[in-house]
Formats: structure tokens, sequence, C-alpha cells
């Protein structure tokens, strides 16, 4: 009565039991369970329903413990078919159990698989053992036959010869010619052969080494240079100094070249040239300018430029080293 729905028990009395059956039921029940509401006598056609209904519903409201329990003297069984048969629940109930064969399948599906991938493993790491074992027979062996070959050879080597030094040998035979002496780096570049003889070079002073058997060039000193302080005469035009690079940075972002040559203009700078630089942060400005030899001085000097400037001569990167 709590599960089976109220329509499918109102078609199976209905369908079993007569109207005066259920009728007597009904009395029968108001008088047990004695409901709040009044005895109701249905009429019409569907009176029986109506009365299987009004049943069900005294029995819903009475409490579990006041409801009353019958035995049927002649028990008459309704006959069950598939109509009335919850089928729904069969289906949820089958698929369930669907989905739990597949887990099982796929769970058995990838023991095997890994079961056979360990095996593959293993196999394969007995057979790499089995190959550093032959290598390392195959190489101990070799190492075997190296010591054995050089015991024959000291086998061989007289020990008068094996424990001879230079003096030993210097003692027995006088006539070997003396040990060469060695020569630090700046004796290298210093020293000659006394044999050797350069046609395209004037001769320079030397000194010859009485022990080593060597002779020594020194190097010629160059002149001392001048530079003229006379007046320019006749056509002689001297050549223009070579101008001089700077760099400045730590100029806003918004100084641009155009802006940094008007103001050296005004300060009555010789300006060459001016490039904006590319700078690693974009936090601040650089420029490479291009200076006359005769305003060096005045564009690095500290009071030339505002507070926080930073100037100084421009040196240019090297390009990187081919290794």
């Amino acid at each position: 009565m709590d599960t089976t729905p109220n329509d499918i028990i109102v078609k199976v009395c209905c369908e079993t039991y007569t109207e005066e059956d259920i009728e007597t039921s009904k009395k029968l029940v108001h008088g047990l369970c004695s409901p709040p509401d009044r005895y109701k006598k249905r009429r019409g056609a569907d009176r029986c329903s109506s009365n299987m209904l009004d049943i069900l519903e005294v029995l819903h409201s009475t409490p579990p413990t006041e409801v009353p329990m019958f035995a049927s003297v002649k028990l008459h069984l309704p006959a069950v078919d598939l109509t009335n048969f919850d089928v729904s629940l069969c289906l949820q109930e089958v698929r369930m159990v669907r989905q739990e064969m597949a887990v099982i399948r796929e769970a058995s599906q990838d023991n095997f698989r890994l079961r056979s991938e360990f095996t593959k493993a293993m196999e394969d790491n007995a057979r790499s053992v089995e190959n550093m074992e032959s290598e390392l027979a195959s190489l101990r062996a070799e190492v075997q036959q190296l010591r054995d070959i050089k015991f024959d050879h000291m086998k061989d080597v007289p020990i008068s010869q094996e424990c001879r030094s230079y003096a030993t040998v210097l003692s027995q035979d006088k006539s070997a010619p003396p040990p060469t002496p060695r020569l630090t780096g700046k004796q290298r570049q210093l020293t000659v052969a006394p044999t050797t003889t350069l046609a395209s070079s004037p001769a320079r002073p030397s000194v010859t080494d009485g022990n080593s058997g060597f002779t020594q060039v020194r190097r010629r000193r160059r002149g001392k240079a001048i530079v003229g302080r006379a007046s320019n005469k006749g056509s002689l035009v001297v050549a223009k100094p070579r101008p001089v690079e700077v760099f400045v940075s730590r100029l806003s972002v918004e100084t641009s070249a155009e802006s940094l040559t008007q103001f050296l203009h005004d300060n009555e700078m010789e300006l060459v040239d001016c490039e904006k630089l590319v700078t690693r942060f974009g936090s601040y400005a650089s420029f490479k300018l291009v200076i006359g030899k005769a305003d060096s001085e005045k564009i690095l000097s500290p009071d030339f430029w505002p507070s926080g400037i930073l100037v100084r001569k421009f040196y240019q990167r090297s390009a990187p080293r081919d290794h």
C-alpha cells in the first residue's frame, strides 16, 4: 500500500472483487478506524473506484500502530500479469548490472595488458643483463691478455737498459751532444739561430751569448715625434680633428632627437649627428651624439647638463667572436 500507486490498487481490486465486497470492506474500515469524516455512500457508474479511494484515504490517514490487521478465510489472490508488473525497476537493475559488467571487463583487459607489458619488460631486462655479462667477460679477457703481453715484454728488456739514466749514458759516451737548454717565452721571442739571416730587414745590434750559442736581438727604439706650433704657412691645410662620440642617457621617454638637437644649438654646441638608441627598458631614453673636438670638454662637464642626466664617452660594442 505504501509503495504501490493508488490507481494500480484501485484497478486490481475493482477487477477482482465485486461492488458489494468493496462496500462491505468500506463499512468495516470506517467502523474500526473511526476517521473524522463521516461515511459517504457513493453512487454512479464509478462508485466502485470511489469506494476504493475512500478506503485508501482512511488507511493512509490512520497512524501505523492503529491500522487494523485482517486475516482472510477465503483468499482470492488477483492474477498479476505484465500490465501490473513494474518493468522499469527491472530494466534499471539490468542496466546497473550491465554497467558493472562493463567496468569489470575493462579492468580485466587493463590487467591483462599490464601483465603482458610487465612480462615483456622483464624479458628485455633479462636479455640486457645477459649482454652486459657477456661484454664484461670479454673485457676481462682483453685486460688479462694485455697484462700477459706487458709481463712478457718486461721479461725481454734487460735490467741494465731499463735502469740506465741520462747521467750514466753521458759517463759511458762522452761524445754525446749536450742537452738543449730550455728557454722562457721572452727568450724564444728575442732569440734566433746563429745562421739565420734576414735579407729584407736592416742590420740590428746583437749580443752573442757564449753559454747557449744563440744571438740575442734587441729591438730598435723609434724616435720621439713632435707636433707643430707655428702659424699656418703657405698652402698646407691641417686635417680636421676627429669628432668625439658622447653617450647621453636617463632622459625622459618623450625626449626626441629634435628636442636634444635644439638644446645643443641653443647652448652654441657644434653638433655633427644625433641618434636615438634602443634601450633595454622602456622607462628612459638614450642618445648617441657626435660633437666637434673643440666642444668635448664643455659637453662632458657636469655643469652643462641638467641634474640627473648621465653623460660619458660612447664606446662601441665589439662584435662577438666566432668560436
